[in-house]
């Protein structure tokens, strides 16, 4: 089973890109912090903490559909509050 890169773009950012696909399986939240991006391992696990935090307090994520969220250079600057903000932007687009 080889991984394709989800088509169905959601949100956009400068700092990350949500997207969202129907799954199969239960899980609904995918985060990609490339090592390019972030060197040390303590800042890729405080960028996934941060999004899962702000998933959890912003979106009831469904069964049967998975969002995939690609984390770049700079995500760590904007903070919590500022993530969220732009997260809201999700909920927004699907009304």
């Amino acid at each position: 089973m080889g991984y394709s890169k989800p088509k169905n773009l959601v949100l956009r950012s400068k700092t990350f890109k949500v997207y969202k696909e129907l799954s199969s399986s239960g899980e609904g939240l995918r985060i990609v912090v490339p090592k390019k991006s972030y060197k040390l391992a303590v800042d890729r696990n405080k960028a996934k903490r941060l999004i899962r935090e702000a998933f959890r307090q912003l979106l009831k994520v469904e069964g049967g559909v998975m969002y995939v969220v690609f984390v770049y250079h700079g995500f760590l600057d904007l903070g919590l509050v500022a993530i969220k903000k732009e997260i809201t932007g999700i909920t927004e687009n699907e009304d």
